[in-house]
């Protein structure tokens, strides 16, 4: 049985990617900083890549899937925090693959998330792989910065995949626990003019997806996880208020004022993301929910 190493394993995504990596027949080993559940069992490995430390047997693994990072927006933009949302994907990103270069081990694969954001405002324009930053600003900064840091991991396995990641849609968390906040009670806010478009993918379909990468020998550089077709935020908005709340009032959070509110931050959900998976799909992946209501129907079953 083949192991995959996840940094990240306990988030939201890395706990429901456990689930399909078992289903395909992989071990997964989960790296942590309790060393209480390092020392339980070999499915955790402790780290700490401030003291420079990592179990010897998280190094011990055929594949590596990387979605460590502090959340982007569950906390304002300071300064400080600008910082940790950086080091939190960049500094582990080169501990790990500093580790594994010292111990000369020979990686299948290396697997890399990065994110959309990536791309900053890219207006009605299409964007691929290949289109490069539109804006430059701060998460296209973090992603930049973030995919150099895992280039290097060519060095120490056959093949690297990084995954820009839309947003990922899951009932209780990340965008969707802001999405549906007020739909229960009547209103469902579009996010400024709402023309913006708006890209997000089912948490199983990003799950599917990577594990097609850790059994696609073919796969290698950088892939949109997307679905399709592309949808604004207003066509997304509308659909969200169909599935929880079909009465409730469609309405505009004016720009402004989630500008005065957020801050710089206002960019993840006012910025334009029309972007394209047709290189995921040339690759033989097929999100299950290619549709809004697909997606939030099975969601909100």
């Amino acid at each position: 049985m083949e192991r995959v190493l996840i940094t990240g394993g306990t988030g939201v995504i890395g706990s429901r990617l456990q689930m399909h990596l078992a289903q395909a027949g992989y071990y997964s080993v989960i790296l942590t900083r309790d060393e209480t559940k390092s020392r339980a069992d070999k499915a955790h490995a402790h780290w700490d890549v401030n003291q420079g430390q990592i179990d010897d047997h998280a190094l011990e693994v055929d594949h590596v899937i990387n979605l460590v990072g502090a959340g982007i927006a569950e906390k304002k933009w300071t300064s400080s925090r600008k910082k940790v949302l950086l080091d939190s994907r960049v500094n582990t990103t080169r501990f790990l693959i500093n580790q594994f270069r010292k111990r000369g081990g020979n990686l299948q694969s290396f697997i890399s998330a990065s994110a959309i954001g990536y791309y900053g405002d890219g207006g009605d324009q299409v964007l691929t792989e290949d289109t490069g930053i539109v804006t430059q600003e701060f998460l296209s900064d973090v992603c930049e910065a973030w995919e150099a840091a895992a280039a290097p991991a060519e060095d120490i396995s056959n093949r690297l995949v990084i995954y820009r990641i839309s947003t990922v849609l899951n009932q209780g968390s990340g965008a969707l626990a802001k999405m549906d906040a007020t739909i229960p009670f009547g209103v469902a806010n579009y996010l400024g003019s709402g023309e913006q478009y708006f890209s997000w993918i089912h948490i199983d379909d990003l799950c599917r997806a990577i594990v097609h990468a850790l059994k696609n020998d073919t796969m290698t550089g950088i892939y949109n996880a997307c679905s399709t077709p592309q949808m604004t935020n207003k066509e997304f908005t509308t659909a969200l208020r169909d599935v929880v709340n079909a009465k409730a009032l469609l309405l505009p959070a004016p720009a402004f004022g989630i500008k005065m509110v957020f801050g710089e931050m206002a960019r993840v959900v006012l910025n334009s993301s029309r972007v394209s998976g047709q290189k995921l799909a040339e690759a033989g992946f097929k999100c299950t929910y290619s549709d809004a209501l697909s997606a939030l129907r099975d969601i909100y079953a």
